[in-house]
C-alpha cells in the first residue's frame, strides 16, 4: 500500500505578510505525498500576488482557487476546500499558523487507526510575545480528517471549526496527539477572526507561560 495523500486546506484573504511562510512551512513537511489547497477570496489583485509567490517555488503539487467571497461564509469557503481536495486525508493549514516540519507525518500515523485527530498544546504569539499553552483538548486548527467520511462545515463565519469538530467526535473515533514538542505556532493578529480578546482569554483559561 502506496503512502497515503494528504491535502493541506488553506483559506486567505488578504494576507501577504503571512502566507509566504505558511506555503513555505507546507512545503519544508518531511512528508512526501502532499498538497495545499489554496482557497483566495481577498480579490483579483491580492490572488495575482498570492499567484507570484506560489510560482517563485516552482512545484506542482498547490491548486490556487480564486473564490467571489461576496456571498460566503468562512465555512462555505472550507467546504470549497474540502470539494477541491485530492488526497485521502484532510488537514487545516491556515494562512496565519506555522507548524514544524514534521506535522503531518506525526498526524498520518495516527490516521491508520482514527478518523481524525488533532494536537494537543501549541504556542501562541501575540503581540509580539510567545506563549507555551496548554491545551488538552485539542486545538481546532490542527485537525487532520478522512476524507470518506464526506461531512461539511456549517455556513458561518464564526465557530464553524467548532461545529465541524463535535460532529466528529459524535459520529466518529478520534485522538488528541500529546503535543509535547509544541509543533504548531498559531499567529495571532488583531484581523483574525475572533480578534485579541478571543486569544487573551484562551492565555487565561488554560495553563500557559511566557516564553
Amino acid at each position: 500500500m502506496g503512502l497515503k495523500k494528504i491535502s493541506a486546506l488553506m483559506l486567505t484573504y488578504n494576507r501577504l505578510n503571512l502566507i509566504e511562510d505558511s506555503i513555505n512551512c507546507f512545503l519544508s513537511q518531511i512528508y512526501d505525498n502532499k498538497e495545499l489547497v489554496i482557497v483566495n477570496s481577498g480579490g483579483t489583485a491580492y490572488f495575482t500576488q498570492v499567484q507570484a509567490i506560489i510560482n517563485t517555488f516552482n512545484v506542482n503539487n498547490i491548486k490556487h482557487i480564486y473564490v467571489n467571497k461576496d456571498d460566503k461564509k468562512i465555512g462555505d469557503l472550507r467546504n470549497i476546500a474540502i470539494q477541491n481536495a485530492s488526497g485521502d486525508y484532510l488537514c487545516t493549514w491556515d494562512d496565519d499558523d506555522i507548524f514544524s516540519r514534521q506535522r503531518l507525518k506525526a498526524q498520518a500515523h495516527f490516521m491508520r487507526n482514527f478518523d481524525y485527530c488533532m494536537l494537543s498544546n501549541f504556542l501562541l504569539s501575540i503581540q509580539d510575545s510567545m506563549y507555551s499553552v496548554e491545551y488538552s483538548k485539542g486545538f481546532e486548527p490542527s485537525l487532520m480528517f478522512k476524507k470518506e467520511l464526506n461531512i461539511s462545515y456549517p455556513s458561518l463565519s464564526i465557530g464553524e471549526d467548532s461545529y465541524f469538530i463535535s460532529e466528529l467526535e459524535k459520529k466518529y473515533k478520534g485522538i488528541v496527539i500529546d503535543n509535547d514538542k509544541n509543533d504548531y505556532i498559531y499567529r495571532c493578529s488583531n484581523d483574525n477572526i475572533s480578534g485579541y480578546e478571543h486569544f487573551k482569554l484562551i492565555l487565561k483559561n488554560h495553563k500557559s507561560k511566557k516564553i
